[in-house]
């Protein structure tokens, strides 16, 4: 008997509203075709949030994992990668669903910076 394929996805943003749908249509589909599957939820940080979620990810039928890290940090995003195939193996899927504001995100960001990227075209670098 020939096993399932098993499909490994590393999604950015997973604990926000469209991380957290893309992970579950993923759950979806891949029951759907037939296939195990393997998310690696990213956040920007580790705690209650992702450990929820991986959770849930778990309940739903997958296997997950919870990895964390700052995507405006190239050598973060390196790690985040790095932290998912250490704990799935290599990434057949990826999905970004994060924004990052340059200087703004994620310790600086006020209201103002969405208020005068709103405003103006091109936005301005974040000073807050």
């Amino acid at each position: 008997m020939k096993s399932k394929p098993l499909i490994h996805a590393l999604v950015t943003g997973a604990t926000g509203g469209i991380g957290r749908g893309i992970c579950f249509a993923l759950i979806e589909q891949a029951a759907k075709d037939g296939a195990r599957i393997h998310i690696s939820a990213a956040a920007s940080q580790p705690g209650e949030r992702l450990d929820g979620l991986v959770a849930e990810l778990r309940a739903a039928g997958a296997m997950a994992t919870g990895v964390a890290g700052d995507i405006t940090d190239a050598a973060q995003c390196a790690a985040i990668v790095g932290q998912a195939q250490a704990l799935g193996g290599d990434l057949t899927a990826a999905s970004t669903s994060m924004f990052a504001r340059p200087g703004c995100w994620p310790r600086r960001h006020t209201r103002s910076c969405s208020a005068r990227a709103a405003a103006s075209r091109p936005s301005p670098p974040c000073r807050a």
